[in-house]
């Protein structure tokens, strides 16, 4: 629709347009990946297990999961992989649900809680 030459958007359009904006806003600042994570050695199903439990601890918290999760796919080699884009947070609370018998979760674990209580 027009009227002397200035477009009309429906509201519908407006709400669809300013979402899809902060939707990018929100991948543009998620500068971390889950798949990074294997290179600390956690197996892909065990990571898989410590997103899940990420994603529930924010959602529970009341944070908004799309201001730190993004679901993206990545190519490995010759492969599409389901991937997910993290926000800095969400990177800690992965590390922070992920199996400890891992040398590097165990490590960042325990540094989140000696710098929690200053020790």
């Amino acid at each position: 629709m027009k009227n002397n030459g200035i477009s009309k958007y429906k509201y519908k359009d407006n709400v669809y347009y300013c979402k899809e904006f902060i939707n990018s806003y929100y991948s543009s600042t998620l500068k971390y990946r889950a798949s990074d994570l294997l290179s600390l050695g956690l197996n892909p199903n065990d990571l898989d297990i410590a997103l899940n439990k990420a994603l529930t601890a924010c959602k529970t918290a009341g944070r908004p999961i799309r201001k730190h999760f993004l679901p993206i796919y990545t190519s490995s080699g010759d492969q599409l992989i389901r991937d997910c884009k993290l926000s800095k947070m969400a990177y800690a609370l992965v590390l922070l649900n992920a199996k400890v018998n891992n040398a590097s979760v165990a490590a960042f674990q325990v540094k989140i809680i000696a710098d929690y209580l200053n020790e």
